[in-house]
């Protein structure tokens, strides 16, 4: 047991360094980010917004301005490093709801140092600039989210526009509605464009047969976890998509 211990925090420690040293680079001006500007914590950082070139080409940044961002963001990293350097001591004796609590409290160290810094950023860049920014921002805060149509929305934008509870709850129902509906429509669409596709080449007895070959749609469930299942679902579920042109959906109103 105390082997296993060790090994979970000595496990935990190189995961930090593996997670920072993916942050490091996703923080470079010009380098890869995870989707639009996140960081690990799986939030968006403004300054590492500020590191992509397509942003500072979209606010029209100056060498200075960029030269400004770099030296942060190099601060940023440093920070980082030694607050992830120091995490495996801190982990030493402690249990797995322990180690948790300390993951957010570094969490909130980071937090803390990137509010820091891009306040410092803030200071070089001029008002449209940051009124551009911050709707970039929020643009890739409600991306990360999901969009409207996931029901969601980013808590600085719930504040902004200051949304009730009621009106939250509202957002989650309607957006599972709506998007219910999407659905419905999505499948009505693919059943007419294979019958469109299927009547220009095949000829009627053809068609005829492959409804019989097909046989009426079936609802097949969820693909599985693993390898096995995943494939067989997938291909099982193609085929009933299949299946589900001409019975049902066909003729149907749109």
């Amino acid at each position: 047991m105390v082997f296993r211990g060790r090994f979970q925090v000595l496990a935990l420690a190189v995961l930090c360094a593996f997670l920072v040293a993916a942050d490091f680079a996703m923080a470079q001006p010009g380098g890869r980010t995870r989707g639009t500007g996140g960081s690990m914590w799986g939030q968006v950082s403004q300054l590492n917004l500020l590191g992509q070139e397509a942003v500072q080409k979209e606010l029209e940044l100056v060498s200075d301005q960029v030269d400004a961002i770099k030296e942060a963001q190099d601060r940023q990293r440093e920070m980082m490093r030694e607050v992830f350097m120091g995490a495996r001591d801190r982990m030493q004796g402690l249990d797995n709801e322990e180690r948790q609590e300390l993951f957010k409290e570094i969490q909130e160290e980071m937090k803390e140092a990137n509010s820091g810094l891009e306040n410092e950023v803030m200071e070089e860049l001029l008002p449209h600039q940051i009124s551009r920014l911050k709707q970039l921002y929020n643009q890739a805060q409600t991306n990360r989210s999901g969009g409207p149509q996931s029901g969601s929305m980013p808590n600085s934008l719930v504040e902004d526009l200051g949304l009730t509870e009621e009106q939250l709850k509202e957002l989650k129902e309607k957006a599972a509605e709506v998007s219910q509906r999407l659905k419905e429509k999505v499948a009505k669409l693919q059943a007419q464009a294979q019958d469109e596709i299927f009547s220009s080449v095949l000829t009627k007895e053809q068609l005829g047969k492959y409804e019989e070959l097909m046989g009426d749609k079936f609802e097949f469930p969820a693909p599985t976890r693993g390898n096995w299942g995943r494939s067989s679902d997938r291909g099982s579920d193609r085929g009933g998509d299949r299946g589900s042109s001409r019975g049902s959906d066909r003729g149907s109103d749109f």
